[in-house]
């Protein structure tokens, strides 16, 4: 399911293993397009990478689906902060 994938996401991603994390949340949303959740720590993964363009796009994904998450709106101005920096 959607949900197990996201959850192997995070546990790998707590672990410092963020390949494996990433192709997680790219499973969960190939099952579950529009699952905010995974969108959003999908795009701070990508961060964590410095793949900022690949994170803009899931934080902003994810802010159509759900428009008043705070914290994804903040990512989402660091973000092309630090896109601006490159």
């Amino acid at each position: 399911s959607a949900a197990k994938h996201y959850n192997l996401g995070v546990a790998y991603g707590e672990k410092g293993q963020h390949d494996l994390a990433i192709k997680e949340y790219q499973e969960a949303l190939r099952l579950k397009p529009d699952f905010v959740e995974a969108h959003d720590t999908l795009a701070e993964a990508y961060k964590g990478q410095g793949q900022y363009d690949l994170a803009i796009r899931h934080a902003e994904h994810a802010l159509r689906i759900k428009p008043d998450l705070k914290e994804t709106r903040e990512l989402l101005d660091e973000l092309y902060r630090l896109r601006g920096k490159q």
